[in-house]
């Protein structure tokens, strides 16, 4: 959980310029859901892989993170 902000879209411009620099394509700064959780802003963010296989056969994985706890 993040103690300090910024508006939605600096979060947002943030991850982006991060993401450029460390190769992160699957995920982009419009993708984030941002809420904030008491005084805390939470990042969470969503994303399927496909995996073709052979034929028309192949299988995904979803992925989900945040950036709060998983204890909560």
């Amino acid at each position: 959980e993040a103690k300090s902000g910024g508006s939605v879209l600096e979060l947002r411009r943030a991850f982006d310029r991060r993401a450029a620099v460390d190769s992160i394509d699957v995920v982009t700064g419009k993708d984030l859901e941002i809420t904030k959780d008491g005084n805390d802003v939470v990042i969470g963010f969503t994303y399927r892989k496909e995996v073709p296989l052979f034929a028309n056969l192949g299988i995904y994985f979803d992925f989900v993170g945040s950036s709060k706890a998983a204890s909560e």
